[in-house]
């Protein structure tokens, strides 16, 4: 009988485990955490609109007095509580600054609540696209003239909404795009939902929050980064280009009629701390990342985004809290990195994309977390290092094993048969010594070279060897690195290189009347085929991971055909195709991955041949697909269109 589900019992076994959270909240489950020390059962203040509590849809009393002493913290106009997350936020700014059919003007790479707010409202939608970072394969910031070109362009256009920083910490020049949008009147929405600690972190070193850069709207999540519940979210506006009375009635409309007293109290709570101790714990903090980053510098295969990509490809400024680690130049996937840091480390990553993963800071974390993160990082781009070296010590003594078994057997067979006999006898026979050398060599050596060096360089804090780590982390990188001459198909794509190469090479000497010198087959078998074996072992994985990556920053970049407003898609008459089948056909859902929940496909747009190996790629990775109906990912509806 299948045991019943218990979430609450899932959750308090989780909580007494030593996994660490590298995720949001922001608060990161440290309930001694000074913060979050005088908060006390939430079930003993969990009360509804009482007499004395006030009424958060119709402030009057304590609430009304709360929101005004928090605006004045962040120096708005007006803050507005949020209790339905920064969803609810972007939801009723968009809103309350574009007439319902109206036209709005967003970074492509907004949250898909912004998505949902254009289908609400029946909005036309422009975009502007970031800019990227080519080395490491992340977006990159907007540029101010970018906007300035869109709204030259469209007239139509009522508000302007961009996201900063990105869900990677990325920071565009807020304070350009707010004067070039109010240039032309209108209203700067700015999604801030990922740097709620920049208001108390801008002197010391954090970035500017938009809200003091020229924003009319910004909307931060104080649960992301800072120490605050699940859904806690703010929305700060100032007066000018908004109509408040608009904002508020939207803000109504999408938050919850029975808005949660405790998570109320955890803004007001998070807010204090801040103001308070918190403002001097963001000082400790920024030096305590900016530590372990130079710790993480040293790393030789993983890279981190650092400070050095500012001033390039629109980035303005970063966030150092988020700690995004690339293994771009590795045969190693974002998902296998992620897999790992849980499995064997107990490490949890916010998220992971095809070829990095992330991970969230906070000033809540501990020192031990960090070091933690700094260690297996550490531990982990050393094993790739020894799976390079096994892979090139197995790589030789192959290649000379090859080329000894070529010899024996291409000597024997010359003259006008070579053609026949090398492809049959040196091809069987290749495959069946080489094949079982291969696995020999790799079984000894992986016994030898990964035994001695991690016996060297990988021992925990006891001085006991890592067998479990070295067992799973080390046997999946020496696989990635010898998989093309080791096993499967691969060892006879190591041998059939080697054949027809002698083919190849012997082809002007076969087809005339010559005699072969078996020896001369060999040296040109010796020459070429190394380079193939090189070329195959070096470049599989990680040429194939880079491509992909490449797609996917060409793709994004690329200003998609959009026939439809989002709303006319997705009410429209529509048919579910395999997504194999879908190139050129009009999308009628969207998809994205989540997190971070930044839509590949948007309803009304053409889907590319570059959308569809993508999404097939991020499959294959077993990366989050979602979006679309079909909760198996394998089918999408697109229109009928006439």
């Amino acid at each position: 009988m299948k045991e019943r589900p218990n979430l609450l019992k899932r959750l308090m076994e989780y909580a007494d485990s030593d996994f660490y959270p590298f995720h949001m909240p922001g608060h990161k489950r440290q309930y001694k955490y000074e913060a979050l020390s005088q908060f006390l059962n939430p079930f003993s203040i969990d009360i509804t609109e009482i007499n004395g509590f006030d009424n958060l849809h119709h402030p009057e009393g304590i609430l009304k007095d709360s929101m005004e002493w928090a605006a004045g913290i962040y120096g708005s106009d007006k803050t507005f509580y949020l209790v339905n997350g920064s969803s609810c936020g972007i939801l009723s700014a968009i809103g309350a600054t574009v007439r319902n059919r109206g036209t709005i003007l967003m970074s492509r790479n907004c949250h898909k609540s912004a998505f949902y707010g254009v289908f609400l409202n029946q909005l036309n939608a422009n975009y502007i696209y970031p800019q990227f970072i080519p080395e490491l394969g992340l977006q990159g910031g907007l540029l101010a003239e970018d906007v300035e070109e869109m709204l030259k362009t469209c007239s139509d256009i009522e508000a302007v909404l961009v996201v900063s920083p990105t869900y990677d910490g990325v920071v565009s020049d807020i304070k350009a795009i707010a004067q070039v949008v109010h240039k032309f009147g209108l209203p700067l929405i700015v999604d801030e939902a990922h740097g709620a600690h920049f208001s108390f972190g801008k002197n010391e070193g954090f970035p500017v929050s938009a809200l003091d850069l020229g924003a009319d709207i910004v909307i931060q999540s104080l649960h992301k980064t800072l120490p605050s519940l699940t859904q806690t979210a703010l929305l700060h506006v100032k007066k000018g280009f908004v109509n408040m009375e608009r904002l508020d009635r939207y803000i109504q409309m999408y938050q919850t009629s029975s808005p949660s007293y405790v998570m109320m109290a955890s803004i007001e709570n998070c807010i204090r701390y801040m103001d308070h101790n918190g403002t001097g714990k963001m000082k400790d903090f920024y030096s305590r990342i900016s530590d372990a980053r130079k710790r993480l510098g040293k790393m030789v295969n993983l890279r981190i985004l650092s400070d050095q990509v500012i001033g390039y490809n629109g980035v303005f400024d970063i966030d150092i809290s988020k700690v995004i680690i690339s293994t771009r130049n590795t045969s190693w996937s974002g998902s296998q990195l992620d897999q790992v840091l849980r499995e064997q480390y107990h490490l949890e990553m916010e998220m992971c994309g095809a070829d990095y993963v992330t991970a969230i800071t906070t000033l809540a974390d501990t020192e031990e977390g960090i070091d933690r993160l700094c260690t297996a990082l550490l531990e982990i781009d050393e094993i790739i290092t020894i799976g390079y070296e096994v892979g090139n010590e197995v790589r030789d003594e192959v290649r000379d094993e090859v080329r000894d078994v070529v010899e024996d057997e291409v000597r024997d067979v010359v003259g006008n048969e070579v053609r026949d006999k090398v492809r049959d006898v040196v091809g069987n026979k290749v495959r069946d010594k080489v094949g079982n050398k291969v696995r020999d060599k790799v079984r000894d050596k992986v016994r030898d070279v990964v035994g001695n060096k991690v016996r060297d360089k990988v021992r925990d804090e006891d001085g006991n060897e890592v067998r479990d780590k070295v067992r799973n982390v080390v046997g999946n990188e020496v696989g990635n690195e010898i998989r093309s001459i080791d096993e499967d198909a691969n060892v006879m794509n190591g041998a059939d290189v080697i054949i027809n190469t002698t083919l190849v090479s012997s082809e002007k000497v076969v087809s005339g009347t010559a005699e072969i010198n078996g020896e001369d087959v060999v040296k040109s078998v010796g020459a070429n085929g190394n380079r193939e074996i090189d070329k195959i072992k070096e470049r599989k994985n990680i040429s194939d991971k880079i491509s992909i990556s490449d797609k996917i920053t060409q793709e994004s970049h690329v200003i998609k055909e959009s026939r439809y407003r989002i709303s006319e898609a997705m009410d429209a008459k529509k048919t579910r195709v395999l997504i194999k089948d879908a190139i050129g056909k009009v999308s009628a859902e969207f998809v994205y991955l989540y997190p971070p929940g930044i839509p590949i496909a948007v309803p009304g747009e053409v889907l590319t041949g570059g959308d569809v190996e993508i999404i097939l790629e991020f499959k294959r990775l077993g990366l989050p697909v979602q979006g679309m109906e079909d909760e198996t990912a394998e089918k999408i509806f697109v229109m009928d269109e006439m």
